[in-house]
């Protein structure tokens, strides 16, 4: 998984827009657009190129993984909910 976002990150192409870092300390801001990829879903594959079997089963995992982490909470949210209900 860790050489399949890698290998996404160097095929990053920062936009002609990125926001220029503040010079002022004050005037720090978190969010930048300069590493932003704006990229549609059919073109992915043309960006990040083929992915190996394991890149592919990194990827299920980690989904599956955040499916469950989801579920988890939804679950919680409803018990929540119900109890707040009653």
């Amino acid at each position: 998984m860790l050489q399949f976002l890698k290998r996404l990150s160097r095929s990053s192409k920062p936009r002609s827009d990125a926001v220029e870092a503040p010079v002022d300390p004050k005037a720090y801001r978190v969010f930048t657009r300069e590493f932003d990829v704006v990229t549609h879903a059919g073109e992915l594959s043309s960006v990040i190129g083929p992915m190996s079997g394991e890149e592919k089963a990194d990827l299920r995992q980690a989904f599956d993984t955040f499916k469950d982490a989801l579920l988890g909470w939804k679950t919680k949210a409803r018990i929540a909910s119900l109890e707040a209900s009653n």
